[in-house]
């Protein structure tokens, strides 16, 4: 019996040291520059999402300078030009913009309920009608807001019969919760979830992402069972039950509550060095997450690389977006890049074996794109 006790109690270590390995183990992702057009490269533009929608990538904006401002456009490029821009690092990408219509009309109803507009994060597209997540601010705010519109020609005109209060998550913790809202939209059949940026509260029952029925506004909340650190800013759709995220972690002055509580193997993963887990570096990842259920589990897919060229960090720009593209993702930062050169970049990310397939990509007599290992 006692020998039957020790084997079992072997086994069960021998589980618990492979999932701490498979959970915090991971590729260094492979990003690869795609050419944006300089008018779209301008920091300005502050993106804040990425959606990948019937052959187009749509860039959404931050919407958070006065509605007439002609920077304040959705941006949408055909995957194809994506492609060829990946084989011919001299391809101009070309582009159409959106205008979205009646968002001074969003901006002034919240007002009246005393919340105040921080920009748009986070879109999805049934069809041709458009969800934007609304932030507003962190501070002061008991809610942040959907709203939606309908595509017509070149512009998307807000449905000003909407706008649906999304409830910031209740806990002692969130009034320390520093610059966090719905970063991060997703649709599956009638259903969008709303994935809150911050969900590392020390009770699981408060992760909180929200159902959105589209029929009936009915929300109800959805479970993560074990608790995501950092932030996650931007998510995207595999299939209806498995999804990808970026998670990601900057070391600003005001981020304190997101290095808190940590476990001690999320904690070195933003250690400045192994010896000192008490001073911090940026950290960015995309991660996968699975729904069965009422609940969702996620696991770790691969880390972004870290000072590839001496002038370049990519943990310490600030990542905003992501869409599933070809074998990998696009992902995209809004502006701020740890440095002067503030600028926005869309890259095509490769975490593994399983998104490969571009590395050996050539095109005969073209210029061969860089990559940063």
């Amino acid at each position: 019996m006692h020998l039957y006790l020790y084997q079992m109690q072997r086994i069960f270590l021998i589980l618990v040291l492979l999932y701490s390995t498979i959970s915090y183990s991971q590729n260094t992702c492979v990003l690869t520059d795609i050419s944006l057009p300089a008018e779209l490269k301008k920091g300005a533009l502050q993106i804040s999402g990425l959606y990948a929608h019937a052959g187009k990538i749509y860039l959404l904006g931050e919407h958070d300078k006065d509605a007439n401002d002609p920077s304040q456009h959705i941006f949408s490029i055909d995957s194809n030009e994506i492609s060829r821009s990946l084989t011919d690092a001299n391809y101009v990408i070309r582009y159409h913009t959106l205008k979205i219509k009646n968002l001074d009309w969003a901006l002034y109803e919240m007002g009246k309920k005393n919340e105040s507009f921080d920009g748009l994060e986070a879109m999805v597209i049934s069809n041709d009608t458009f969800y934007f997540s609304v932030e507003t601010n962190w501070k002061n705010s008991q809610y942040c807001f959907l709203i939606r519109g309908r595509l017509t020609g070149n512009s998307i005109e807000l449905d000003t019969n909407y706008l649906l209060p999304l409830k910031r998550p209740e806990d002692n913790i969130i009034k320390h919760v520093y610059n966090s809202g719905f970063e991060g939209l997703t649709l599956v059949d009638n259903y969008i979830y709303a994935f809150f940026e911050f969900n590392y509260f020390t009770d699981s029952a408060f992760n909180n992402v929200l159902r959105i029925n589209t029929k009936s506004n009915e929300i109800d909340s959805i479970n993560i069972r074990k608790p995501i650190p950092f932030r996650i800013t931007d998510i995207t759709n595999e299939n209806d039950s498995t999804f990808y995220a970026i998670n990601f972690f900057y070391n600003g002055t005001k981020e304190q509550i997101y290095r808190e509580n940590l476990l001690p193997e999320e904690r070195a993963l933003i250690a400045l060095n192994t010896g000192d887990t008490n001073n911090f570096k940026n950290f960015a990842r995309i991660i996968k997450m699975h729904k069965k259920g009422n609940a969702f589990s996620w696991e770790p897919v691969g880390n972004f690389p870290e000072n590839t060229l001496p002038e370049v960090n990519y943990t310490a720009w600030n990542w905003e977006g992501i869409a599933r593209f070809r074998n990998g993702f696009l992902v995209i930062n809004d502006q701020y890049r740890g440095d002067a050169n503030q600028s926005t970049n869309l890259m095509f990310c490769d975490c593994g074996a399983e998104t490969s397939s571009l590395k050996n990509t050539k095109s005969p007599g073209k210029k061969k794109r860089k990559r940063s290992k």
